[in-house]
């Protein structure tokens, strides 16, 4: 039907009628209706829950009131406002009433059809006074450690908006009330914190009273005491602090940021002014202050430039006075850390006679661990560290880790094992989400090779100041992110994501003198012919070319003495502090690696049903490689056994008679050494850790044995799995979900639980998967 508005001259009889027609349609609905209909008008908005009012507490004066809008429907709420007698008083949901009197809520909703108010009336009574407390009688004793730092309790509030904290102060109370403080400015005069009531109503008593509310700043001051806002007031006479604490331990190294040694430098020839917003606890049997606290002077004890250096970039960055406590004992194993040494006592002491509470700590060991077997030493630090979580109190501290700085020693290790060391404090750091803080660019004593002079002192704690910045927000000390070396020839490209606000790589000297490429699992380095820097990538030229996809790249492997050189730094500079270092590019833990997918040799294997997960290898022996010569290797399957009887069934193996795992009988154990009963049906998880110090097997989460490393084998066979090198009897049943790990935390001493699932692929430290689900395909996702 074609209706029209006007009818032309020309129209079709047929637009015509229809035109017609629509016209008495609508007469008809004119006359049945009585009258022009009318058009449904759009509705106002409503309120389908009203406006309320909301109060911090009983309403009166001084306490905020919130506005509630309510529910609209058909509209928005468009204005708001409160009114008293009629009056605006306030167009913010929210609202602080400065006199008594009836309050009234509106919210105005508008809506196409129009607008619609609701409002809440609510009775505001005149502050309640808070009532003067009864002046307490007293007698103040003065604080007994001249130059102290107390530890705030919040980070921000009070004047100078960096929180507050609180000061126990030896009172003999005989007459209990109200106790009233202010801060006073080292001049004697100018008070820095007005009066106000620090404790209501103090019990009478002889013994420590906490007064609390002390605000933290930039500076000393002296803290008074009075029963009234207006006195009489009892002056303080001993200058202490409130602000920032940080715990500092280890060796030392950490040792020489208490006090140089080895070097005749000053604190001033070092370039160091300090600004004596600060001060040191020391507690142990080599740095001890007999319980005072030690501003860093050449005088002693405190003679480290870098002690005072961190006191001065810290608290003018924090904006608070700050307190070292530092218990490092030099020439210390984790091993003499242990709950209940002397060492550890020593240090919990000092954290107790420091309030027990921190902002941050340093942890800075290492060298004395070198050598020794990772798994151990891993498991001593986790006590220690327990031990030290125990002694504090409140929220814990960030937490930052370093081990084992540039180093070239051969007293304390080889490469090897110190990256062992490096790698597991590395790994702690990220499973207990603390700060790893490398640093390869130290100076280090002339032909010594181990201790740094007053230079290198102040770098490690620029590194240390700057890592600290991530409390504040900011990027911390890391240099980049490492990705996926690749091979191409003789090139190796490494690529890399640099810290934001860096565009590329400044070098110092020859830096690949530092660095090391080898074939994956070798210990032998490949000549480096070239090495440059860009943006993004690190391009590696090597004397002759890998023998495969598979290396591993280790950046800044060793130094002379002085680490600055032959170095590579980001070219960002925060320039926070005068002396602030480069900030290096990260250097790892460990070595990295490529990823290049393993796909098994199948032609010795048959698969089956009967896995701990379905199909599996049923019959003969294949190997893995040892991936790398530098970090920890985890292998680990499921084995179900079908039969115990026949012989020596060899059930995983490292070449050159390096150790083996087998079955004789019901029994299984390493090499002759049996101590673990298996039984025909059953399925268990084993595992074989592959570190620098040795090789460790585990069944069902169960230690098994611990053997030496003489070498990794790695120009034979790798791990053997399920035979000997067709030797001896194949191991009967079925092997399921080969999987291999970089990883020195994922097994590292008895009573793990056992893996329920097969493996997606994507596993943090997943270096290959093999689920032998009827081939020996490497399932790892992020291998390509």
């Amino acid at each position: 039907m074609s209706v029209l508005e006007t009818i032309p001259n020309g129209a079709s009889y047929k637009d015509v009628r229809d035109t017609m027609n629509d016209v008495l349609a609508w007469k008809k609905g004119i006359i049945a209706g009585g009258g022009t209909p009318t058009p449904t008008p759009t509705p106002a908005p409503t309120f389908t829950t009203p406006a309320s009012i909301t109060s911090d507490g009983t309403p009166q004066v001084g306490e905020t009131l919130t506005g509630n809008d309510g529910v609209v429907a058909n509209g928005s709420i468009s204005a708001r406002a409160w009114l008293l007698a009629g009056a605006t008083v306030s167009t913010s949901a929210q609202f602080t009433p400065q006199q008594a009197g009836n309050y009234t809520y509106r919210a105005t909703a508008s809506g196409a059809g129009g607008t619609t108010n609701s409002s809440a009336t609510v009775t505001v009574a005149a502050a309640t006074p808070t009532p003067t407390p009864t002046p307490a009688t007293f007698a103040m004793t003065q604080l007994p450690s001249s130059n102290r730092v107390y530890q705030r309790s919040t980070k921000t509030g009070g004047g100078p908006n960096k929180g507050t904290g609180t000061i126990p102060v030896n009172l003999n109370v005989t007459a209990s009330g109200g106790i009233y403080a202010r801060t006073r400015a080292a001049d004697g005069t100018t008070v820095l914190q007005s009066a106000w009531l620090a404790v209501n109503n103090a019990p009478v008593a002889n013994g420590p009273v906490d007064i609390s509310g002390v605000e933290a700043r930039n500076q000393y001051f002296f803290l008074d005491l009075a029963p009234s806002a207006t006195g009489p007031w009892t002056n303080g006479t001993v200058l202490v602090a409130m602000g920032r604490l940080i715990y500092l331990s280890g060796q030392s190294l950490q040792v020489r940021n208490f006090r140089s040694s080895g070097d005749a430098t000053t604190i001033s020839g070092a370039g160091v002014t300090f600004g004596g917003k600060g001060a040191v606890l020391g507690g142990g049997p080599e740095i001890g202050t007999s319980g005072a606290w030690v501003q860093p002077s050449d005088a002693g004890p405190v003679t480290s430039a870098g002690a005072a250096e961190l006191i001065n970039l810290q608290a003018n960055a924090f904006g608070v006075c700050v307190g070292l406590v530092m218990t490092a004992v030099g020439n210390s194993s984790v091993q003499a850390w242990q709950p209940g040494g002397d060492y550890l006592n020593a240090a919990v002491a000092a954290i107790n006679a420091a309030g027990s509470k921190f902002e941050a700590a340093w942890w800075y060991q290492g060298h004395s661990d070198a050598g020794r077997i990772v798994k151990d030493v891993r498991a001593e630090f986790k006590s220690m560290m327990d031990a030290l979580a125990g002694a504090m109190i409140g929220s814990p501290p960030s937490w930052y880790f370093t081990a084992i700085p540039n180093i070239n020693s051969t007293n304390y290790g080889n490469n090897q094992s110190r990256n062992g060391i490096r790698g597991m404090y590395e790994d702690y750091a990220k499973l207990t989400a603390a700060t790893y803080l490398p640093m390869e660019d130290i100076q280090l004593l002339s032909g010594e090779g181990v201790h740094c002079t007053q230079a290198g002192s102040l770098r490690q704690v620029q590194h240390f100041h700057r890592a600290t910045g991530k409390e504040l927000g900011g990027p911390g000390d890391q240099g980049c992110v490492y990705g996926v070396p690749t091979v191409s020839g003789t090139t190796v490209t490494l690529p890399y994501t640099l810290i934001s606000g860096a565009t590329n790589v400044t070098t110092v000297g020859d830096p690949k003198q530092r660095w090391r490429v080898s074939d994956l699992g070798t210990e032998a380095s490949l000549p480096i012919t070239s090495l440059t820097f860009g943006p993004t990538a690190a391009t590696i030229v090597l004397g002759q070319a890998p023998a495969s996809s598979a290396i591993e790249v280790g950046p800044f492997f060793q130094s002379g003495d002085d680490g600055r050189a032959d170095m590579a730094f980001a070219n960002l500079n925060e320039g926070d502090g005068t002396n602030m270092v480069g900030r290096e590019l990260f250097v790892p833990g460990r070595a990295i690696l490529s990823r290049p997918k393993f796909n098994l040799n199948t032609a010795n294997i048959t698969f089956g049903s009967g896995g701990a997960f379905g199909q599996g290898r049923t019959s003969g022996y294949f190997d893995v490689p040892i991936p790398s010569a530098f970090g920890t290797v985890s292998v680990e399957f499921f084995l179900t056994v079908n039969n115990v009887n026949g012989g020596i069934q060899v059930i995983t193996t490292l070449p050159g008679d390096m150790g083996w795992l087998a079955i004789d009988g019901t029994q299984m154990g390493f090499n002759t050494d049996w101590q673990y009963t298996l039984a025909a049906g059953q399925t268990y998880h084993v595992v074989l850790v592959i570190s620098a110090t040795g090789k460790t097997w585990f069944m069902n989460g169960q230690f098994v044995q611990f053997g030496p490393l003489q070498d990794r084998g790695t120009a034979g066979r790798g791990v053997g799995i399920g035979s000997l090198g067709g030797n001896y009897v194949y191991t009967r049943g079925v092997i399921d979900e080969v999987a291999m790990f970089y990883n020195p935390q994922r097994y590292d001493k008895a009573g793990f639980a056992v893996p329920s699932a097969p493996y997606s692929g994507n596993e943090d430290g997943l270096l290959h998967l093999w689920h032998l689900d009827g081939n020996g395909t490497d399932s790892c996702t992020l291998n390509s």
